[in-house]
């Protein structure tokens, strides 16, 4: 794939290339004398590798060099709502929560009680 860099973006070679006098090239992506010639470099699309089950790959930016753009990423990591989880581990997920409940009951719990006892005295 050959693209050049238009206000930070890639903008990939069109099949037909309109040049400024009117004039269109056809076929223009098959040629990469003339992607070259009129400013196209090619692109160089190595990905990270990467856990899919967990990680995700966002596009930082681009580096450019005299012929070539390469694409550069990193590796994000998911938030649990993005991954697919096992039966088991949602299971393990909904006994934390509801461990948590449990202890800011007691602690509700145990506040009323002292603000109670404290009011009687």
């Amino acid at each position: 794939m050959y693209a050049k860099l238009n206000n930070g973006a890639l903008e990939y070679a069109p099949q037909n290339y309109k040049l400024n006098d009117g004039r269109t090239i056809v076929g223009f992506n098959k040629s990469v004398a003339l992607m070259t010639r009129y400013g196209f470099k090619e692109v160089i699309d190595q990905q990270p590798s990467y856990n899919a089950d967990t990680e995700y790959l966002v596009i930082t930016g681009y580096t450019e060099q005299d012929t070539t753009i390469t694409i550069v990423y990193a590796v994000k990591q998911m938030d649990l709502v993005e991954q697919e989880l096992t039966t088991d581990e949602k299971i393990l997920q909904l006994k934390q929560v509801d461990t948590e409940h449990e202890e800011a009951l007691a602690e509700l719990t145990e506040m009323i009680l002292s603000l109670q006892e404290g009011g009687l005295q």
